[in-house]
């Protein structure tokens, strides 16, 4: 049974994880905590906000619940929707579990399943508090957030933080969407090893301002964002992590985990969802054609009942009504949805009965005209909220004439459904406009159309791939070289390659040793005890062309050990994809190394043998620098080793 409230300190997710810094220092987890006397009690990590409002904006926020279903399944976490599959959260929040236990509720896109799990390897709480969660199936309708990969956001910052925590001392009312306003301050009393770097910090001081002005996290809210903006619209710049109060009351002192610190961890485990700007091929929520509506309200023995009606245009296609309610152990609210009259508990067109808190009902090619959502109190007492989101009109349904629609233009405005077509009016040329390329601007409308200006051949750019470099502007498209050539060298013969291919995959072997290379100064090595991210890169030419066998991120974190030339990475839990140690050595021309060592099934290593045609290369990257070698004649080459020193 997990402790008394009054007893945890405060992590932000919904069990309480008590991690203690020097002194009397008290970390706090935001996960969720159950109050005494609950039904059910709670698993033991703590997330929240205080003096926030009740809100149905940020529709890409959602909740991650913990059970074996989705309609038993109870308040854990927050977290964001940062890609059409990729779900970002606290490595607090999914600390000891598998993907069978967790859940991903977004009240305008519906409850997934997780199919995946990779927190941070570097994960020592509060440093490296992340982790990236993939979903079973896509989510459609809603548009995912971006996540802040420029600078963090310096002192003085103000943010908007969103989460599915309670509202701190006395209440436990977890399950309802808050959002409120902070503004960031330096780390000052966060516990080792967090620090400056690692997080992004806030103080909640006495007395409260405002509610939804002046803010704070609690437990489960912990994995939600922090969204800033400076300068290229809102992002996620920090993801709920602790506190050092448990009643998150001033004077609490907040931490969330620093998403431009650990960017490559999160890009990388992404992938190609990171650049997700739409989900599913029609409107997102909050365009015309996904139209949402918002209710809430509360429930007693009293009052057991709340109905709300609302209208369904011609021509939707799909209806989603969704349900969030008070999860404090006790309540269990039950959602009834009807097309025509209100429904019962006996009449109703969908119904979700389960014996948690959330609920969706999603109804294809509703029927146009009036509908009504029922909450109805099966246990418990307190606050709800309905969401009711149409999506995707089609102009192709009857009636649909005059009905608002997205014609996928961004220089037209007005877009309404005639004679079977979405159509709109030219907005005037000049108004600003994205094509949502990086290698263009400025971005214009110009005679109905998003035109821009291919910046010009060589400007920098990120084409996502952290195994290409330099990554520069090229006809207006960004194109990054792979492998790279930039890379400082090993003389012939000083550089080693050798993999041991064998069964079983537990027994691989990886090892790269680059001696007497390329002057390297300790400002090439960067900082991997905070900052800086590293790439393993492997290539085998086949027919002259090199093509990659093995791509490995090592994400900076307290893996990493400095030394008086240079840093040392090692990992006896393999969980950096086999990669078990890294020395890198500054010096001057013919003085500088690295050594590179994997094992074990984490690794995946290629199919032995390798075609070397007419060589293998390798290569170790990080964000300013690289180290290569290639290798054309092997001393091995079988189905079960490889070997070669460089040329």
């Amino acid at each position: 049974m997990a402790p008394s409230p009054a007893a945890v300190p405060s992590l932000r997710s919904r069990i309480s994880f008590a991690s203690r810094a020097a002194g009397a220092l008290v970390a706090v987890a935001l996960l969720a905590t159950p109050p005494a006397g609950a039904a059910e009690p709670l698993p033991p990590v703590s997330p929240r906000i205080v003096n926030g409002v009740l809100t149905a904006d940020h529709p890409s926020v959602g909740a991650l619940l913990r059970g074996s279903s989705p309609d038993s399944a109870g308040t854990w976490c927050s977290g964001t929707l940062i890609g059409c599959s990729t779900f970002l959260t606290a490595g607090h929040c999914v600390e000891g579990l598998v993907p069978s236990e967790l859940f991903v509720y977004l009240p305008h896109a519906g409850i997934f399943p997780v199919a995946s799990i990779a927190p941070h390897p570097g994960y020592d709480f509060p440093a490296a508090d992340v982790a990236v969660v993939k979903l079973g199936t896509p989510v459609e309708g809603v548009a995912p957030s971006a996540i802040e990969t420029s600078s963090a956001p310096p002192f003085g910052t103000p943010g908007t933080i969103v989460g599915y925590g309670r509202a701190g001392d006395p209440l436990y009312d977890y399950g309802l969407k808050r959002a409120g306003g902070v503004v960031t301050a330096s780390c000052t009393t966060i516990p080792a090893p967090g620090s400056n770097s690692t997080s992004v910090c806030w103080d909640f001081t006495d007395p409260k301002g405002p509610p939804g002005e002046d803010s704070n996290t609690c437990n489960a809210d912990s994995g939600g964002p922090l969204f800033v903006d400076l300068g290229s619209g809102q992002r996620v710049a920090g993801i709920t992590s602790g506190g050092s109060k448990s009643s998150c009351q001033p004077t609490d002192h907040s931490y969330d985990t620093n998403v431009f610190t650990y960017r490559t961890f999160i890009q990388a485990e992404g992938g190609a969802d990171l650049a997700s700007t739409r989900c599913g091929g029609g409107p997102q929520v909050g365009e015309p054609g996904a139209l949402a509506l918002a209710f809430d309200g509360s429930l007693s023995g009293a009052a057991p009942d709340a109905t709300h009606g609302f209208t369904v245009g011609n021509g939707t296609t799909t209806l989603r009504v969704a349900m969030n309610a008070v999860d404090d152990g006790i309540g269990d609210f039950d959602l009834y949805v009807k097309a025509g009259s209100p429904p019962t508990t006996s009449d109703f067109d969908c119904a979700r009965l389960g014996p948690n808190q959330y609920g969706v009902c999603t109804i294809a090619a509703p029927t146009a005209g009036a509908w009504y959502a029922l909450v109805h109190r099966y246990a418990g007492a307190g606050a709800y909220q309905v969401t009711a989101t149409q999506f995707g009109t089609s102009c192709a349904l009857p009636g649909s004439d005059g009905n608002p629609c997205d014609d996928g233009n961004p220089c037209s405005g007005g877009d309404v459904c005639q004679a079977g077509a979405c159509s709109g009016v030219p907005v005037g040329d000049g108004a600003p406009c994205s094509d949502g390329n990086g290698c263009t601007g400025p971005d214009s409308c110009q005679g109905g159309v998003c035109a821009a200006t291919p910046l010009a051949n060589g400007a920098p750019c990120d084409d996502g791939d952290p195994c290409s470099r330099p990554d520069t502007c090229q006809a207006g498209v960004c194109a990054g070289v792979s492998p790279a050539t930039t890379c400082k060298v090993a003389p012939a013969g000083s550089a080693v390659l050798s993999l041991d291919n064998r069964s079983p995959d537990s027994r691989d072997r990886f090892a790269w040793t680059w001696r007497k290379g390329s002057a390297t100064s300790h400002g090439d090595l960067g900082n991997p005890l905070a900052t800086t991210s590293y790439a393993l890169c492997l290539y085998d030419s086949v027919g002259g062309v090199p093509q990659r066998r093995l791509a490995k991120v090592i994400p900076p974190g307290p893996l990493w050990k400095a030394y008086s030339r240079g840093f040392r990475f090692h990992d006896v839990t393999l969980s950096t994809g086999g990669i078990q140690s890294i020395a890198l050595t500054e010096g001057l021309a013919g003085k500088a190394s690295l050594q590179v060592r994997g094992k074990g099934q984490p690794l995946a290593l290629p199919t032995l043998p390798l075609a070397k045609q007419p060589s293998v290369i390798v290569q170790l990257l990080n964000d300013t620098a690289c180290w290569s070698s290639t290798h054309s004649i092997a001393t091995a080459n079988s189905i079960a080793k490889f070997r070669a020193k460089s040329q």
